[in-house]
């Protein structure tokens, strides 16, 4: 089936398996965030989008506070990565993006300390 479909049998998923259903069945959600919640269930799911929504809302704080080169090449990059990630089976399949991924919000919560947008 399409993508949507995909998704849509991953998200009825997440109720009935608090742990996975890698197990039951076998291919990709293509979706970052979906393919967790199939690999691992509910709380690496929540922890990875607590994560997310933390670093967007940082990038977020960084731009409105400073606009310069390496706030650009943030904003970039993390929208283009968690573009892709939101179609493309990143954990299985393609994890050392994920790792660049993990790179660049080190970098950017170190760079917001730098500023003085966030304390450590």
């Amino acid at each position: 089936g399409s993508r949507f479909e995909i998704w849509a049998r991953a998200i009825s998923k997440i109720p009935a398996y608090p742990f996975g259903w890698n197990s039951i069945s076998q291919g990709y959600s293509h979706n970052l965030w979906l393919d967790v919640a199939r690999r691992s269930g509910w709380i690496p799911l929540i922890s990875l989008c607590f994560i997310t929504f933390t670093q967007i809302k940082r990038l977020k704080a960084l731009y409105n506070r400073k606009n310069d080169i390496c706030i650009s090449f943030f904003v970039s990059s993390i929208s283009c990565l968690l573009l892709a990630f939101s179609v493309e089976p990143v954990i299985e399949a393609v994890s050392s993006a994920f790792a660049m991924l993990c790179l660049i919000w080190g970098m950017q919560n170190e760079y917001a300390i730098r500023i003085g947008v966030m304390t450590k």
